[in-house]
C-alpha cells in the first residue's frame, strides 16, 4: 500500500468516526458537513473528494459499521473461548456502531432512505442471521444449545430478547442486571427441579 493509499483510508476512517460520534450525539440532520469536517481534522473539500453527498456518506458510514459488528461477532465465534463466554461476549458487545444503528435516528433514517432500507433488510440481516445461524450449531454441537429446539425458533427467541433489553436499557442498572437477564436467557425462571 502506498503512503497515498495509506492517508486516504486514514481520512476515512476519521470521517466515518467523527460522523458517528455527531450522528450519535445530535441525529443524522442536525449535523453539518462543516461539523463532520472539523471533527475529523479534514477538510470539506476531502470528505465532498470521497463521498458525492451527505446521503452517500451515510450509506458509506452504515455499511461500515454494520461490516465491522458483523466483524466482531464473527471474531467472537471463531475464538478459542469457551461457548458460554462468547454468549456473553456477543451480549456485550461494546463496538461503537452498535450503539449507533440501535439509535431512533437510524430507524428513521432506514425509513426514509430506501437504499439503506434494502441494504439493511436484506445485505445485514441475512449475514447477520447466518452468523448467528452458525453460532446457534456451534451452541448444539458443543452441547450447550438443545438439539431438538430449531435454529429458526432460537433465532426468533433471540429476535425477541434483542428487542425487549433495547427498549429497557434505560432500567438495567449494570453488568449484575445483563448477567441476571443472560441467566434468564438461557436457563429461564424456573429453579431446578429437586
Amino acid at each position: 500500500m502506498t503512503g497515498h493509499e495509506k492517508r486516504t483510508l486514514k481520512k476515512k476512517e476519521n470521517i466515518k468516526n467523527a460522523s458517528i460520534e455527531l450522528f450519535s450525539l445530535y441525529g443524522i440532520k442536525k449535523v453539518s458537513m462543516n461539523e463532520i469536517a472539523e471533527k475529523a481534522q479534514v477538510s470539506k473539500v476531502s470528505i465532498y473528494k470521497y463521498f458525492n453527498s451527505k446521503d452517500d456518506l451515510i450509506r458509506y458510514v452504515i455499511k461500515a459499521v454494520s461490516s465491522e459488528i458483523l466483524s466482531d461477532i464473527n471474531n467472537i465465534i471463531e475464538s478459542e473461548n469457551p461457548f458460554p463466554e462468547k454468549v456473553k461476549m456477543i451480549i456485550m458487545n461494546k463496538n461503537q456502531g452498535l450503539k449507533f444503528l440501535r439509535g431512533d435516528f437510524f430507524t428513521e433514517l432506514l425509513s426514509l432512505d430506501e437504499v439503506l432500507n434494502n441494504y439493511y433488510e436484506h445485505e445485514f440481516k441475512e449475514k447477520a442471521n447466518s452468523l448467528m445461524s452458525k453460532f446457534i450449531e456451534l451452541g448444539k454441537t458443543s452441547g450447550f444449545i438443545d438439539k431438538k429446539v430449531k435454529t429458526a425458533t432460537i433465532l426468533t427467541y433471540i429476535h425477541i430478547f434483542q428487542k425487549g433489553v433495547e427498549s429497557n436499557i434505560g432500567t438495567l442498572s449494570g453488568r449484575d442486571d445483563i448477567s441476571e437477564l443472560i441467566q434468564l436467557f438461557f436457563f429461564g425462571i424456573l429453579s431446578k427441579q429437586k
